[in-house]
Formats: C-alpha cells, sequence, structure tokens
C-alpha cells in the first residue's frame, strides 16, 4: 500500500502477456493492491510516478492544514520536514455573496479578475512585435541592407558608389511590411474579438438574499458563488458546494479541454453531507461572524489532474459538517461544459490567468511555415551566390583596369579640365569627382547593389497573396463544414495553409481520435465458449462460434433463475456444463450492466469513455438492458428475443408492452433490481474498477471486477479445477488462448471476474469504505488501503 511520506516500492518489470483488456469469465480473490503497475516503467512513466507520490504526501499534509494555519494561509510546520521544505503559502477565502462587490478582497492574491487575453499582439506591442516578426524573414533583411547600403554610397560621400536611389527599394519594402502588418492585425483582432465575446459573458452569482443576480465573467472573484445550470459552462475553477444530483455528484464534458465528448464524473465537497442549496449554503456561511466556511487551497498550478485544498464548514443550524479534503474529483475547471445534471452551485478558487486553462495555454506562438523556412534558405543560398559574385567581378575590374585605365582619360574630362570643349559626358556619375576618387575595394558594394535584383522584393508579395486566397478556399470547403454543429472551418491565420499540404503520415497515441470514439461490442469468451463471428482470418482459424444471439437467449433464459443457479457457482461443480454456461452468462452479463460510470441522457448512453458505453451496450445484447440509476437502485431489463435479434437497445424504447393489464405484469416480470452499495473507481495504479452489489431478489452480495488481464489474473484463485479461479473457463491455459486470438484479431479485450460475499462481510467493508471517501486525512492512502482488503 502507498503510505504519506513513505517511498514508492522499486518497480519489478514483468513481461504483458497482451498489450490490450480482454474478455473472460473467472473467479475473483482480492489482494493487497499494487503500489506500482507491472509494465516496466520508463523514464516518463517513473517521473508520473514521482508526481504521485508527491501527491500523495501532499495530501497527508494539506489534512490538518485550516485549524492550524496562520491569517496568511501558510502551512504551519512539523518536525524536521518543515524545517528542511520552506513553507508553501496556501489561499484562505471565505465565500462572497453578492454582485455589487467585484474587486478583489483585501489581500487577495493572483489575478485581479478573471479576464482571459489569447490575443497576440496589444495596442503597445504591435508596432514593435510585429516588424520584429517581419524582420525574421531574411529576404526582408536583406532589402533593408540594400536600401542602407545604398543609401550610404548615394548621401555619404568617401564611402563607395552607388547607381541606384535608394527610395527604389526603401519603398517598396515600406509598402510590403504594411500591408503585411495589416493582415497581421486583422487576423488578431478576431481573437481580441472572441475574447471579448467570452469575457462579457454572464453567470448567476448568489446573493445575500438567497437570489441570483447576472456578473460578467470577466468580473467573477474568487470566493463567489455561482450557479451552473445544465449545458452551461464554468467560467472559472470552481469546487462544488451542492449538486441537483443524489449523493453531491455532477457530470461535465471537458472537450473544450482535452477533445473528449465523454462525461466525467465530479462529486460536491462533503459529498453526501453536502449543502443542500442555496440557503443551506447561506445558513452555514453567516455563522461565525460570515465565516462558517472557509476554503483553503493550494496555489495555482498547470496541472490538470492535481488539487489539494479543504474546506471546513464551522457550524450549521443542525451541525456541524466538519472539514473535508479536496482532490481533483472536487474541481471544476473553467472551459467545462456541465452535462445531466439540472444545476450545481460553486465557489470560484482560480480566476484569469490562475485558472488552470489558461496556465496550460501558450501564447500566440510567432510560427513560420515550412515555405517561409524553405524561402528562408534558398534566399541564404543566393546572397551566398551573390557575394561569390560581387568578389569576382571586383577582382576582374581590379584586373582589367589595371591594364586598360589609362585609356579611359575621356571620362569626367569635361569637368576636369577647364575650359575643355569635350561633351559633358557622364556628367551626373562624376559629380562627387573622377571614377578615380572610389578605391578599387569600395567598388565591392556598388557591384553587390547591382546583384541585388537576384532576389525579387515581390517574393513575399506573392506568397502572402497565396496565402490569403488559401485561407479562403478553406472556409469555403463544403467538404470541410460540419453539418451538425453549423460550423465552417476557420483559418485562424493564413500563415500556416502551405503547411497542411505537407502532411504525409499521422502519429497518434489517441486511438478515439482516429476511430471517433465509436466501439461496438463484438466478441465475448463466456465460460470456455466464444460468443460472436470472427472478424479477421486470425478469429476463422480458431474455429465457427456461435452468434451473440444464443448467449442473449442463455441469459434470458437463466437470469430470473439465478438463484437456482448458485450451486454451479465455483464453490461447486453440479449441475453439468450447461448450468455452468448459464452461470458464467448471467454473470458476465450482470456485470457489465452494473459495472459501470454510464448515465442516461435524452435516451443516450453517456460515459467517461467508448469502452464503457459499448460494454453496456453489450450487456444489453447479451439481453440484459441497463435502464438507469435512481439514488444507489440499479434497474436493468431482460430483453425478449424479438428485442435481441432486432437491436432494440434503446434505454428508454418501450418494451412493447401496454400500461395495465397482462402486459404490464409481464414488463414487471422483466426488470431485475439491484442495490450499489459501492464504487471503486478505475485508475492508473489500480486498472480495474469494482463494484459491491446487492441483488433485491435473491439477497445475495456479489463484488464484480473488470480490469486489465495482468491485474485481474493476479488476484485470480489459481488452479483449473472446479471450485478453483480458472475452473469455469475452462482452465488457464484455454483462456490464455482465446486471449491471444482477440488480440490478433485487433479488439481491444478485458478481464472480468466476480466473488460472493457474505452479508457480514459486505456491509463492515462498506463501512470502511465510507470512512475512507470521508478521510480528512490521507484520504487517498485510505481508499487504496480499503480497496486492497
Amino acid at each position: 500500500t502507498i503510505q504519506a511520506d513513505a517511498p514508492l516500492p522499486t518497480p519489478t518489470p514483468q513481461k504483458l502477456t497482451h498489450s490490450s483488456p480482454r474478455w473472460a469469465m473467472y473467479r475473483y480473490e482480492p489482494e493487497v493492491i499494487n503500489a506500482v503497475t507491472s509494465k516496466p516503467l520508463s523514464e516518463k512513466s517513473l517521473q508520473s510516478t514521482v508526481a504521485q507520490e508527491e501527491t500523495v504526501k501532499k495530501s497527508a499534509k494539506v489534512s490538518n492544514m485550516p485549524s492550524g494555519s496562520n491569517a496568511s494561509g501558510a502551512r504551519p510546520p512539523s518536525g524536521d520536514r518543515a524545517q528542511e521544505e520552506p513553507a508553501e503559502e496556501w489561499r484562505s477565502l471565505r465565500l462572497r455573496f453578492g454582485a455589487h462587490d467585484c474587486k478583489p478582497a483585501p489581500g487577495q492574491q493572483g489575478s485581479p479578475d478573471n479576464s482571459v487575453f489569447t490575443g497576440k499582439y496589444t495596442f503597445w506591442s504591435f508596432l514593435p512585435k510585429g516588424i520584429f516578426e517581419q524582420f525574421r524573414r531574411v529576404a526582408n533583411v536583406f532589402f533593408l541592407i540594400i536600401s542602407i547600403m545604398m543609401g550610404i554610397g548615394t548621401y555619404v560621400e568617401g564611402t563607395w558608389y552607388s547607381s541606384l536611389d535608394p527610395w527604389t527599394t526603401i519603398g517598396p519594402l515600406m509598402i510590403i511590411v504594411g500591408l503585411t502588418l495589416a493582415k497581421e492585425g486583422h487576423e488578431d483582432s478576431k481573437r481580441h474579438a472572441a475574447d471579448k465575446q467570452v469575457n462579457t459573458r454572464v453567470a448567476e452569482v448568489l446573493v445575500a438574499d438567497g437570489g441570483f443576480e447576472q456578473v460578467e465573467w470577466s468580473s467573477l472573484q474568487p470566493g463567489m458563488v455561482v450557479r451552473i445550470l445544465d449545458r452551461g459552462e464554468f467560467p472559472a475553477d470552481l469546487v462544488p458546494l451542492a449538486s441537483s444530483e443524489d449523493e453531491g455528484k455532477c457530470y461535465i464534458e471537458t472537450a473544450n479541454i482535452d477533445g473528449e465528448t465523454n462525461l466525467k464524473l465530479r462529486m460536491s465537497a462533503f459529498g453526501q453531507r453536502r449543502f443542500l442549496g442555496a440557503e443551506d449554503l447561506l445558513g452555514a456561511a453567516r455563522l461565525q461572524g460570515g465565516g462558517g466556511v472557509l476554503l483553503s487551497f493550494e496555489p495555482p498550478s498547470p496541472s490538470i489532474h492535481s488539487f489539494n485544498a479543504t474546506l471546513e464548514d464551522r457550524g450549521t443550524p443542525d451541525g456541524p459538517r466538519g472539514t473535508a479534503a479536496l482532490g481533483a474529483q472536487e474541481l471544476l475547471l473553467r472551459g467545462a461544459v456541465l452535462r445531466n445534471t439540472k444545476f450545481i452551485l460553486g465557489v470560484i478558487v482560480y480566476t484569469g490567468f490562475e485558472t488552470k486553462l489558461v496556465m496550460n495555454s501558450r501564447e500566440a506562438p510567432s510560427k513560420m511555415s515550412t515555405i517561409e523556412v524553405t524561402v528562408n534558405k534558398i534566399i541564404y543560398f543566393i546572397l551566398g551566390a551573390m557575394c561569390v559574385l560581387t568578389s569576382l567581378t571586383t577582382m576582374g575590374y581590379a584586373l582589367w583596369n589595371a591594364g586598360n585605365g589609362h585609356a579611359l582619360w575621356y571620362m569626367c574630362k569635361s569637368l576636369n579640365e577647364a575650359g575643355s570643349n569635350y561633351p559633358d559626358l557622364f556628367e551626373s556619375s562624376c559629380e562627387r569627382g573622377t571614377w578615380k576618387a572610389y578605391p578599387t575595394a569600395s567598388l565591392w558594394p556598388t557591384f553587390f547593389i547591382l546583384y541585388n535584383n537576384f532576389l525579387p522584393i515581390s517574393i513575399y508579395v506573392t506568397i502572402e497573396l497565396v496565402n490569403v486566397a488559401q485561407a479562403y478556399f478553406i472556409s469555403q470547403d463544403i467538404n470541410m463544414y460540419h453539418e451538425e454543429q453549423d460550423t465552417p472551418a476557420l483559418a485562424r491565420t493564413s500563415n500556416m495553409n502551405g503547411d497542411l499540404g505537407q502532411i504525409e503520415y499521422i502519429f497518434s497515441d489517441k486511438t478515439g481520435t482516429l476511430t471517433c470514439n465509436e466501439m461496438r461490442f463484438k466478441r465475448c469468451c463466456v465460460g470456455g465458449q466464444v460468443y460472436g463471428d470472427p472478424i479477421s482470418p486470425a478469429g476463422e482459424a480458431a474455429g465457427p462460434a456461435p452468434k451473440l444471439n444464443r448467449l442473449a437467449a442463455l441469459v434470458t433464459q437463466s437470469h430470473g433463475k439465478r438463484a437456482e443457479l448458485g450451486g454451479a457457482g465455483p464453490q461447486s461443480s453440479k449441475g453439468g456444463e450447461g448450468a455452468n454456461q448459464a452461470y458464467c452468462a448471467v454473470h458476465m452479463a450482470t456485470l457489465l450492466a452494473t459495472c459501470h460510470n454510464v448515465v442516461l441522457e435524452d435516451g443516450r448512453y453517456m460515459a467517461e469513455s467508448p469502452d464503457e458505453e459499448a460494454l453496456v451496450d453489450g450487456a444489453g445484447t447479451m439481453g440484459l438492458k441497463y435502464l438507469g440509476q435512481t439514488g444507489a437502485a440499479l434497474t436493468l431489463e431482460l430483453q425478449t428475443q424479438h428485442e435481441t435479434l432486432h437491436g432494440n437497445l434503446n434505454p428508454t424504447a418501450a418494451s412493447g408492452a401496454s400500461e395495465g393489464g397482462a402486459g404490464a405484469g409481464a414488463k414487471a416480470d422483466r426488470k431485475a433490481g439491484f442495490q450499489l452499495l459501492a464504487t471503486i473507481p478505475f485508475s492508473s495504479s489500480r486498472k480495474r474498477m469494482s463494484v459491491v452489489l446487492k441483488d433485491e431478489a435473491t439477497g445475495g452480495h456479489w463484488l464484480y471486477t473488470k480490469g486489465a488481464d495482468n491485474v485481474m489474473f493476479d488476484r485470480t484463485l489459481k488452479g483449473d479445477g472446479p471450485g478453483q479461479g480458472y475452473g469455469k473457463v475452462g482452465g488457464k491455459l484455454l483462456l490464455d488462448t482465446q486471449l491471444e486470438v482477440f488480440a490478433k484479431e485487433g479488439l481491444r479485450t478485458l478481464v472480468i471476474g466476480h466473488r460472493e460475499l457474505s452479508a457480514s462481510e459486505a456491509l463492515g467493508w462498506c463501512k470502511t469504505w465510507k470512512r475512507a471517501t470521508e478521510s480528512t486525512r490521507d484520504r487517498e492512502g485510505a481508499m487504496a488501503r480499503a480497496a486492497a482488503e
């Protein structure tokens, strides 16, 4: 187990059997939770493990901070560790009610408001920064240097000779840079407009009389309590205090943050003892001189998966709630959207540039397209060629002039000799003295200026025109228009268009990005028998398999008799192969329909991952449909053979029976109820999810678990005989063979298992789990220890 201030054990690398999760049915034996995964740790994974250790250490030190913290919110020193590390400054705040005062509180640290800025330029930085951006282009620097050389040669005596006026180059250069700056300013103005649209949105702020007033997002301050309605976006980083859902739950969608459209579960502070609404919250906050509710939290950090805070309720009319330790599960990030929850009340903790979303965002970068980088390289080559050619020309002139200079006596003669009758030849070239007045070495800049036309000044004008045209075509491309959301493609900058056409390979570790987050339940292995049609030659080579509707028929026929199947469980071998198959099928379908975090929204399943949604759909395919959860009660419905064959898996679809009469009675008989006693969520360390259920029909208690194969195998009763861990699936060798077949077919797989619990064992453990979830000291460690029992 992981304990606070204790180093993590050294990971023992093990060879992974398969990289994918797997399907099977076997006996589950609880075991002490592994502190580290069984995968060989890479450097990145090791750093992540160390970061988790530091988080556990922090949570242990945070738990008793409020009662002993000083007025500034600094954590009190504790023993030698406080001497080794400087005290980390925490922040403390009281709840603020009212929209009349949107100024920072006295002594408030951090962001003065909640406005955000994503533009590339400000009013004062536009010219200096914009001009700097333009002269990152080598050609612009070249023409500026040429213009300076022309000006020196034209207006400064005793330097070199320039046959071209500097304004022939500096004028077009100024026009080109000015037009490009205008284009940059126009594109950045769109960013400023988007910022203004976000900053002027309104949020509902709780006021002292229990009502709500609308306040612009930019004016929100830490400590204010805001109400967010279903499908509303969070204006700042919030800690939820009250929720319309049971046990203080709320569901969020983080598509604006990480692109994931699946729902994620979050909890209100104090959980089941949460504030029930605005009046309850106001009553608690008014006590203790307006400091009845005190929130202390760590300084802002960019990590979206870590948050440490404590919320103290110093007294309520019904008694104090005490102190609750808060983590990332109790933090709602700015930009996320509330889903499947009528409302929540949340207190603002981080605003403006201190929100985790803004801290993880970068300033608008100064990007150069691949074409510009290539052009710069070509220009360097041209400049090198010009220097070589200029040097050769200068040396050639010096050699020619040494042998033929005396024949140039007529040059500037009319200007050099008084009373001369020679015509004024080359008068404009000799106004500053004779040709010989210019030393030979000074002619190098002269020839370099003459060769400047090797590089056309219109090169970037052409590139910019092409970019603007491409950006227009992108915005007008009907194939890039999303009809469902009425959203066309938007080119926020025209400089990077050329890079789109040069993409040849896409490397991504986000499988959902490539599969559109769509997954289907295809095959499963139940009691040693594979069901589902093979989908590749590897599956066909393993032989034919019954279709999934055969498994659904078995579940439908046997689920109502599950109490009678108890004798066919792992503790006994009676009942024959048919009873064994029915036992495994019933428990597998029940596990898939109950061990998940899926919620219903508008008649559709919504889950944290497409895997979860596919598994619940798979339970419906197997004949057991999930109808939803009310409080701790889970309701399932057996499917008829007609519904299973025709895929009628809509949770809100009518089952064909009319209300009342025999049809309604038959529909009621097809329903099964389970009481959800506890849920142990999936985590990267556990690599599995577990639930403890009570079957309302039989009174039995069950532990259902699903997870990665290597973790599940470590917790399975050893042996292939009757009553042993792998006895129900035909042995460990058969299970491994089927897992290998599924992996070769390209299926994402999962291993599931179960264990029957006595009533005293189940209820006793649930009490331990509840104490762990409500612990204010080392809550993560307490939950890990309870989950390992």
